[in-house]
This record gives structure tokens, sequence and C-alpha cells, in this order.
């Protein structure tokens, strides 16, 4: 990912999404994103729901796992980063999630990863709520992606 290198400021409220994995659908209920990368004035964030938790209900969300900062702004904004996610995705102990940033592993978790027997999709692009935080209207956000991939194992996707 690119992040343009005029990416504004928005505020401690305001958090841009750029990439997202989420549960579908269960038994009629949505689920919030199981793994949200975002980024923020500071830095890029990850923030892992608890799987222990179901999340089924936006107002009462279920709580984080984690919520770290991966890469600071000044690392991220006018160069290309490039990001992987291994991830066994499971209702069991044995699950993980591994971040990668450039080659490095940034952060990681074993054990559980979603709380339903559904494996998450993913989305990515530019993705803002509560824009109504931004005094005087957002100002505009440029990323571009490239050579983003799925596959069975990392080094499938890091060829």
């Amino acid at each position: 990912v690119l992040l343009d290198k005029n990416w504004p400021k928005l505020g401690q409220k305001m958090y841009t999404k750029v990439g997202q994995w989420h549960l579908p659908r269960w038994k009629g209920k949505g689920q919030g994103p199981t793994l949200l990368m975002e980024m923020t004035d500071r830095c890029l964030s990850v923030t892992v729901k608890d799987p222990r938790f179901a999340d089924d209900n936006p107002m009462k969300p279920a709580p984080d796992l984690a919520k770290d900062c991966i890469a600071t702004r000044s690392q991220m904004i006018g160069k290309w980063n490039r990001v992987v996610v291994n991830a066994k995705w499971t209702t069991e102990a044995n699950g993980f999630l591994r971040i990668y940033l450039n080659g490095k592993l940034k952060w990681q978790h074993e054990g559980q990863t979603i709380n339903k027997p559904i494996a998450p999709y993913f989305r990515y692009g530019l993705y803002r709520s509560f824009v109504s935080r931004c005094a005087g209207g957002c100002a505009t956000q440029i990323a571009y992606f490239k050579d983003v991939k799925q596959g069975k194992t990392r080094a499938s996707v890091e060829k």
C-alpha cells in the first residue's frame, strides 16, 4: 500500500480503515471486524477483537484483544509498504495471526482467532466512519493498492 505523500491529519477521533476482515452474517446477525487495520494521525494501527466474545451487537461491541501500532506515520506515508497477514482462522486454540510489514514480523497472536466456525472475508480500500467529526469537512485521502492477493500459505502470496 502507498499512502499519498499529502495524506492529511484528521484528528484524534477520525481513523481511516485500509483493510478489514469480517465474519459473514451468522444466524441472521452481522459481526464487527475481526481484524482491522486503520491509519490514525500517529500510525498504522491493528485492532483485533477478542474471539472469546460474540460481536453481533454494534451498540455493545466485543472487547479488543489488542490494539497496537505497527508502523509510524512517517514509515507509511509517501512510500510503498508491503503488508502480509498470515492467519489460521479457527475457533480452536491452534490458530494464529501474524502481520508482517516489509517482510518483518510486526504483530502476532497464537490461539483462537474467530468466534464462529466460518472464515472471514477481506475488504480493502479507504473506509471512513464518523465523518461528522471532521470540523469543516474531511480532507481528501489517496491510497494506492497493488498486488493484493489471497492464498492458503504465506509463501503463495509472496511470490
